[in-house]
């Protein structure tokens, strides 16, 4: 962000912090108790930095549900973990 004033990195940190694997904005919007355009800058800024993924777009989602997202470092951790049969 090009300001002193932008929140979105900080609102990032604490976003990754919880152990929520998926999430909407909405999600994040409760859980983090900001506004919905607050989370939204906080996904947009993990998207671009390549800390966040789209699961499921909008178009898909039924209703109001936003777009789906998930952590690309769970993501990293669930495709490297050895999994015992």
């Amino acid at each position: 962000m090009r300001t002193k004033k932008a929140q979105a990195p900080d609102h990032l940190v604490m976003l990754l912090a919880r152990e929520e694997n998926t999430f909407t904005a909405f999600d994040v919007a409760k859980w983090l108790d900001l506004s919905y355009r607050q989370a939204r800058a906080a996904i947009d800024y993990g998207v671009t930095e390549e800390k966040i993924r789209m699961v499921q777009s909008l178009k898909e989602a039924s209703h109001n549900e936003g777009s789906l997202y998930e952590s690309i470092l769970w993501r990293r951790e669930w495709v490297t973990r050895p999994w015992k049969l």
